[in-house]
């Protein structure tokens, strides 16, 4: 089952030009430089980007998704089925950030505190995401 998990994480991962019939590491799935993002076109990005992208918003969720049942902040149920689509499409995570981005910005200053502070603690956060929070400040 192993063997069929790596041909699998090839093939998504590393693109189908790698073999499949040796064995992966984690570190064949970490991004090599986290903070690109996935803005950069994909033609120009280094395997494994989209990763550091994916893992970011997964942690945003995880911390959005603990606030609002820990009843800090009111975060729309739109805001959280768009941040909860797992995708590697570099469009569809930029338009999840940008809806983040809008929400966080248009909060009360008090809720937005809250909100920038537990963010900015979200394990797995690249530090694209540390400069954008800090800049919302």
């Amino acid at each position: 089952m192993l063997g069929s998990f790596n041909a699998i994480a090839h093939e998504l991962y590393l693109g189908p030009s790698a073999s499949s019939d040796s064995e992966i590491s984690i570190s064949d799935l970490m991004p090599l430089t986290p903070d690109l993002g996935c803005s950069v076109p994909s033609n120009q990005r280094p395997q494994g980007v989209c990763v550091a992208a994916m893992s970011s918003h997964c942690a945003l969720y995880g911390i959005l998704a603990q606030l609002h049942a820990r009843r800090k902040v009111q975060v729309p149920t739109t805001l959280m089925e768009q941040l909860g689509r797992r995708t590697a499409n570099a469009v569809a995570l930029a338009a999840q950030e940008q809806k983040l981005v809008l929400w966080v910005t248009g909060l009360e200053s008090g809720a937005r505190g809250v909100v920038l502070d537990a963010l900015k603690l979200a394990p797995g956060l690249s530090q694209t995401w540390v400069a954008k929070l800090r800049a919302l400040r």
